[in-house]
């Protein structure tokens, strides 16, 4: 067996890891919750695995959603758009 002198051996892959998703944690933003749940992992990780499709959620792909120009809502009745016009 051929072997580089202070060279470590490659670590295996990291399995996949199923997280139940608590009832305080419910409704929570995708990047927050897996931030707090893997500590010490690089933003810029946790947004790459995202839109990459790595996050499943209910056994399929969890899709970053675009980001939105231009969207306000209306203050009487929240209506959303990029022209708002409130129908009340």
């Amino acid at each position: 067996m051929n072997r580089i002198i202070g060279r470590e051996a490659a670590a295996a892959s990291p399995k996949a890891r199923q997280v139940v998703v608590d009832e305080g944690s419910d409704g929570q933003r995708l990047d927050n919750f897996l931030l707090r749940e893997l500590k010490g992992v690089p933003k810029t990780h946790v947004y790459r695995i995202i839109r990459s499709g790595e996050v499943r959620i209910n056994k399929g792909r969890a899709a970053a959603a675009p980001a939105r120009r231009n969207s306000r809502a209306c203050a009487r009745c929240g209506s959303t758009g990029a022209g708002v016009s409130c129908p009340v």
